[in-house]
């Protein structure tokens, strides 16, 4: 299965009362990380329906890049994130 494979089936598996839109951008970032990872690794990448994770090795040192909505758009959409 390829990696767009993958990625969309995972996005049709997300709840519908998810916001799709941060998983959507890590994998948009994902497509650039590709050129600069470790060769031989692979990138792995998730969701809990407020952000985007992405785990990437480069230059032998792991990285965890997360795509969350900030404070100040959360306030403007009137919605509180519970911490």
């Amino acid at each position: 299965m390829s990696e767009e494979d993958r990625a969309r089936k995972m996005m049709d598996m997300i709840p519908a009362e998810w916001d799709r839109r941060p998983i959507s951008l890590i994998y948009e970032i994902r497509g650039f990380l590709e050129n600069v990872k470790d060769q031989g690794t692979s990138m792995d990448s998730g969701t809990n329906g407020t952000c985007g994770d992405l785990w990437v090795t480069i230059q032998g040192v792991e990285y965890l890049v997360t795509v969350q909505k900030s404070n100040a758009q959360l306030a403007k959409e009137g919605v509180l994130l519970s911490r």
